[in-house]
């Protein structure tokens, strides 16, 4: 069984729901220009607290759905049936850990991140103990044996990585997994507004400004394939761009305000 969305009414629902959900910009400024001020290149850029664990659990149903449903992208789904070893990095409120021991009943799947968030231990309490929770930096040496993955899964890490830091994480990745696994790495491109608003423009501005202050980039996106190839460790490298509309009005009808997002994929060489 995968996590593919099969019924076109499951589909129907998936997209009234993300439609009934509009973006206030004042209110995201607003939150913006407050962060702007606490944010410092040690620090996670972003809030630890419900609103965030909202957000990326949101996400994480948008992400899911723009790829017709599934978790994985271009990973054997035979060794996934098998029982395969998975490792999610910043795995956040562990709702793609959740997600993949349900569909998967073999397997073992494990998740890192700076601090281990209630959600996560919920999942984990769920899952009877088919999740494993790791606390740790993954801006430092991974606390795992090499080649103990299969699988590795990374998602919305442009926030918690500074730019010159990718390329170590990348040669972790590759340690950790084993020969002939996967890797995949699916990051948000930052915001395009073709028209935009003077809302839209301040809260680009502010959200510059703090990942400037941690020596992140927005645009880290576009620079993934680079820095993957580059690095000599994978074969197979591939690309996957979907673009996403942001911010739906009342009538639902799209705005302007889109993103592209970018998914790379690597196959362990």
């Amino acid at each position: 069984m995968t996590s593919r969305i099969s019924d076109g009414e499951t589909t129907v629902n998936a997209l009234e729901e993300i439609k009934s959900l509009t973006v206030d910009f004042h209110a995201v400024a607003d939150w913006t220009t407050e962060l702007s001020g606490k944010v410092s290149k040690e620090t996670y850029m972003l809030p630890n607290d419900d609103k965030q664990f909202a957000r990326l659990n949101l996400l994480h149903h948008l992400i899911r759905h723009t790829f017709g449903g599934f978790n994985y992208k271009g990973i054997d789904e035979d060794m996934l049936q098998l029982g395969a070893t998975a490792l999610d990095i910043g795995c956040g409120t562990a709702i793609w850990l959740a997600e993949m021991q349900r569909d998967f009943l073999e397997g073992e799947y494990v998740g890192i991140d700076i601090e281990i968030t209630e959600w996560a231990k919920a999942f984990q309490t769920i899952s009877k103990d088919r999740i494993r929770l790791v606390e740790g930096d993954v801006l430092l040496p991974f606390p795992f044996d090499d080649e103990t993955f299969d699988y590795v899964h990374q998602q919305d890490m442009v926030f918690g990585i500074p730019s010159a830091r990718w390329s170590d994480v990348i040669t972790e990745i590759f340690r950790v997994t084993k020969p002939g696994g996967y890797i995949d790495l699916v990051e948000l491109q930052f915001p395009e507004c073709l028209h935009p608003t003077e809302t839209c423009k301040v809260y680009i501005d502010l959200a510059s400004s703090i990942f400037n202050a941690r020596g992140a980039s927005p645009y880290m996106a576009r620079e993934l394939r680079k820095l993957v190839e580059s690095s000599n460790l994978f074969e197979d490298v591939q690309c996957i761009e979907e673009l996403v509309p942001v911010g739906w009005s009342k009538d639902g009808e799209s705005n302007e305000m889109c993103i592209k997002k970018k998914d790379w994929i690597g196959s362990d060489a």
